[in-house]
């Protein structure tokens, strides 16, 4: 028991890195993983553009290839967390209300990632209850409420 304990100790300090990642032939993508051992890897950011279904934290099994790059082979273990995206318009993404629901996702817990300027996504751990479709609404709602001045 003791040395799993070691084992996973270890794997948890070790850093995300960047690997060559192949999900289908002729294409390959730079995604950020940490190694757990053989041939094993835990998704530290989530892959776009890949016909096959992965989240952030999904453990996946790749074989390397003799040109350095991973070629997915299977999702070993699905992440337990629960993912949500939207594709958000410019002007929202630089606003103080982004920023507002991006600080709401990280006292939850939450991941999030922004690709591609728009593409917005949450990773939420099993254990929070929080919802960030009701957070971005409330959100939303305030921003668009008249403040009062003090009478």
């Amino acid at each position: 028991m003791k040395d799993e304990q070691d084992k996973s100790e270890l794997i948890s300090m070790q850093e995300s890195q960047e690997i060559r990642l192949s999900f289908e032939e002729g294409w390959e993508s730079i995604e950020y993983v940490t190694p757990l051992g053989g041939n094993m890897f835990r998704l530290d950011a989530t892959p776009l553009l890949v016909d096959v279904e992965v989240a952030y934290g999904d453990i996946i099994e790749a074989e390397l290839q003799a040109n350095g790059v991973w070629r997915f082979c299977r999702v070993v273990t699905r992440s337990p967390w629960r993912h949500w995206d939207w594709i958000l318009d410019k002007d929202f993404v630089e606003s103080p209300a982004f920023l507002a629901w991006q600080q709401a996702i990280e006292a939850h817990g939450c991941v999030w990632e922004r690709i591609f300027g728009g593409v917005f996504l949450v990773h939420l751990p099993p254990e929070t209850d929080f919802d960030p479709e009701l957070a971005l609404e409330q959100i939303i709602a305030r921003q668009k409420s008249p403040v009062k001045p003090d009478e």
